[in-house]
């Protein structure tokens, strides 16, 4: 048995759970998903988790049900999670002992003590000794090397699956936040409700997932025409392929953009004039899962009249900024 210190980073999405370290980066993702059986007695048993439930997605029987393990930036189900966790851990160290870990946690600037508490009574439980807490924020401009500890302000948005987190760092601090309730599922939802009201054939949410990441572009610069849909028909209930034209998959998406672009604008509507000022000359980071989205990045520039960058795998950027601020305090 190893009983040496290890240094580990966590991620805890609401799509997925990341782990990595300081010397190999993104090591492991798994799917903050669950599957769990409720017996007569009321006792849970948990039948699958991480990717294995996000494969069974949809697929299981009424007596079963899914569980978020993370949702709208905390923990929605304790038990499903430390068992995710701990596997996850056994499986990066097949041989060496989990019991001297130090974890760097990455958590929304909004995050409270008493959300900080559950996961640390999370981790413990997993068998971590240390904890520490990272802004997502901080550690995500802290990847991209930016001068944070300058007086100029960066803003920084990090789209995830249930939530957006949008802030602005100056001073080495987090001046201004926000945590918006919208992410990159509600772009799916409104492809999903968009293709049941004007094409008639009802889509599964995962579905509308893969067309987003697949076809999902906001401009008509697209070579692909036409996109095939697998359903079943709002009229008669039966099983359908479809074939539907881009165009329409580009309104759908459109929808719940739209509704993510007011709830941006109303944040830069409160900002002060001398953060506005300095953003103006800065510019804005897109990050997160949600921000893979084609020429997102585009549509938000030209509604706020700024700057917008988003870098290549901005999902990932969360969890390298930790490894990064890790290493620089061992």
């Amino acid at each position: 048995m190893d009983f040496t210190t290890h240094q580990f980073c966590v991620d805890l999405g609401s799509s997925n759970i990341r782990v990595g370290s300081p010397k190999s980066g993104v090591i492991l993702t798994q799917a903050s998903l669950g599957v769990t059986f409720t017996n007569e007695m009321g006792e849970i048993s948990i039948l699958a988790l991480g990717n294995s439930a996000l494969e069974m997605f949809g697929r299981i029987p009424k007596i079963l049900r899914h569980v978020q393990l993370v949702k709208d930036g905390s923990i929605n189900d304790l038990g499903c999670t430390i068992e995710l966790l701990r596997q996850i851990f056994l499986q990066l160290q097949e041989r060496f002992t989990w019991m001297n870990q130090h974890v760097v946690v990455c958590l929304d600037e909004t995050a409270n003590e008493a959300e900080k508490n559950t996961v640390s009574q999370l981790l413990k439980q997993v068998g971590v000794r240390k904890i520490r807490f990272v802004s997502r924020l901080l550690a995500i401009g802290t990847a991209l090397h930016l001068p944070l500890a300058q007086p100029q302000a960066h803003c920084i948005i990090d789209i995830g699956g249930h939530t957006s987190e949008i802030g602005v760092v100056s001073c080495g601090v987090v001046v201004r936040t926000r945590l918006i309730k919208i992410g990159g599922d509600a772009f799916s939802l409104a492809l999903v409700r968009h293709i049941r009201k004007y094409m008639g054939i009802e889509i599964s949410i995962r579905q509308a997932d893969k067309l987003k990441e697949q076809f999902g572009n906001l401009s008509h610069n697209s070579s692909v025409d036409v996109v095939e849909v697998l359903g079943k028909s709002v009229a008669d209930g039966f099983p359908s392929i479809q074939h539907i034209s881009m165009t329409e998959v580009q309104k759908g998406l459109l929808v719940g953009v739209e509704m993510w672009l007011s709830a941006v604008e109303s944040f830069f509507d409160e900002l002060p004039i001398e953060l506005s000022t300095d953003i103006a000359h800065t510019g804005v980071v897109l990050v997160g899962g949600g921000a893979k989205l084609g020429d997102l990045d585009w549509v938000l520039s030209n509604r706020l009249r700024l700057m917008v960058v988003a870098p290549e795998k901005g999902d990932e950027l969360c969890l390298l900024g930790s490894a990064l601020i890790s290493a620089n305090n061992l």
